[in-house]
C-alpha cells in the first residue's frame, strides 16, 4: 500500500487518460461541502489508481472509504490531504481551490485547514509527545506558550499523561493518541486519517477509534478516514468503497 509520506509530484507519477466526464452545469449552493472532489484522476508508474473519482464531505460529517489492499485508499487520502497533486480533476476544501495554490501558500493552507493522521503516527522520535503536538502550531506562527498550552489540553483530551516522554518510547496506541492530538492542534476544519488503527491490537484499536471519532465530533471537524477495518469504518456517517479506481456506495451489510 502506498503511504501518504511516500508520495510526491516527482515520485514516478504519470498522466493518465480518464473516462470522458459528463458536462454538468454548475449550480449555486448556499452551503458548499467542506470537501468537494470532482472527476479526480491519478496514475502511478503507468497504473491507474483513481479513475474519475468524485467525493464530498460535509462540514462535521465523517466519511469512511474501504476497499482491498492496493485499491488506492491511501492515494485518495493523500489527494484530499493536499499532500499529492491531482493529475486532472478539481478539489476544493473549505471553499478554496487547492489546485490553484503553490508551494508555500499550499503548505500554509494545509497547516491551518487540514489535520493528517498517519498509519504509524509519523512522530519525531527524539521529540516529546508535547513537542510533537505543539510543532504544527509553532510552524503556523503561534508562540511557544500558546502552542504548548493547546498541546497539553489536547493530550489531556486523548487521555495521555506521558507528555514529556520521547515519542520513540511510546507504545503504538500512545503514539496514535499523540497523532490525533497533533492533527487537531491548529483547529482544522478537516481531518484525514490514513489507516489510523491498522498497526494496533484489538483492545488498543477500539480505544483509539473511540478517541478519534469522539474528539473530532467534539471539535466539529469533518473526517475522511480510509481503512480496511470494517468495525472502525462502519462508525462513520457514510461508508464508500474504492475498487478498480472507482468510488461507489458501500453495501449496507458493512454496518
Amino acid at each position: 500500500m502506498l503511504r501518504l509520506d511516500q508520495l510526491s509530484e516527482d515520485s514516478g507519477a504519470r498522466w493518465i487518460n480518464c473516462r470522458a466526464p459528463e458536462i454538468v452545469p454548475s449550480r449555486e449552493r448556499s452551503m458548499k461541502p467542506l470537501v468537494d472532489l470532482e472527476r479526480a484522476c491519478f496514475g502511478f508508474r503507468r497504473r491507474t489508481i483513481l479513475d474519475d473519482v468524485s467525493l464530498t464531505v460535509e462540514r462535521g460529517e465523517s466519511v469512511a472509504v474501504v476497499g482491498p489492499s492496493g485499491s488506492g485508499k491511501s492515494t485518495l487520502a493523500a489527494v484530499v490531504a493536499t499532500l499529492l497533486r491531482l493529475q486532472s480533476g478539481e478539489l476544493r476544501i473549505d471553499g478554496q481551490d487547492v489546485l490553484a495554490l503553490r508551494s508555500a501558500r499550499l503548505a500554509a493552507f494545509r497547516r491551518a485547514t487540514v489535520g493528517v493522521i498517519f498509519q504509524h503516527a509519523e512522530l519525531v522520535p527524539t521529540m516529546t509527545a508535547l513537542e510533537n503536538v505543539a510543532l504544527p502550531a509553532l510552524l503556523d506562527g503561534a508562540d511557544r506558550a500558546t502552542a504548548e498550552g493547546r498541546a497539553r489540553r489536547l493530550l489531556d483530551e486523548v487521555q495521555l499523561s506521558e507528555t514529556d516522554t520521547p515519542a520513540g518510547d511510546l507504545s503504538g496506541g500512545e503514539a496514535q493518541r499523540v497523532g490525533i492530538a497533533r492533527a487537531l492542534v491548529n483547529a482544522p476544519a478537516l481531518v484525514v486519517a490514513d489507516e489510523p488503527t491498522a498497526s494496533l491490537d484489538g483492545p488498543t484499536k477500539a480505544v483509539v477509534a473511540d478517541l478519534l471519532y469522539s474528539r473530532l465530533e467534539a471539535h466539529g471537524a469533518g473526517l475522511l478516514i480510509v481503512s480496511h477495518d470494517v468495525a472502525v469504518a462502519s462508525r462513520a456517517d457514510r461508508v464508500l468503497r474504492l475498487e478498480g479506481g472507482r468510488l461507489t456506495a458501500q453495501l449496507a451489510e458493512v454496518h
